[in-house]
């Protein structure tokens, strides 16, 4: 979205660091002062107790998310809760959370 609406290349260069998991990005924003903003899920902001600035230019943004349940335990239950009928997420539901 950000490639297509002409943006990335700015935010690019103005990014303070990159971190390979979005549990590590919204870490870095709440335990370092120099690390002030990150792209990640909403589901996982809350998780860490982060505000959450929703962007208008990224509110026609939609993505793709495949998964795949590898193992089975009471867990499954939560998991498939939040799937619609279609298999997509449930607008209604909060996504599962990990233990």
């Amino acid at each position: 979205m950000l490639e297509r609406s002409g943006h990335w290349a700015e935010v690019d260069a103005a990014k303070a660091a990159s971190f390979p998991t979005v549990t590590e990005a919204a870490l870095a924003v709440k335990e370092n002062a120099g690390t002030q903003a990150a792209f990640i899920w909403d589901s996982v902001a809350r998780q860490f107790g982060l505000r959450v600035v929703e962007l208008p230019e990224l509110a026609a943004s939609k993505a793709d998310i495949s998964v795949a349940v590898t193992a089975f335990d009471e867990c499954d239950t939560v998991f498939t809760e939040g799937l619609a009928e279609d298999g997509q997420p449930d607008p209604g539901t909060a996504p599962p959370t990990t233990r």
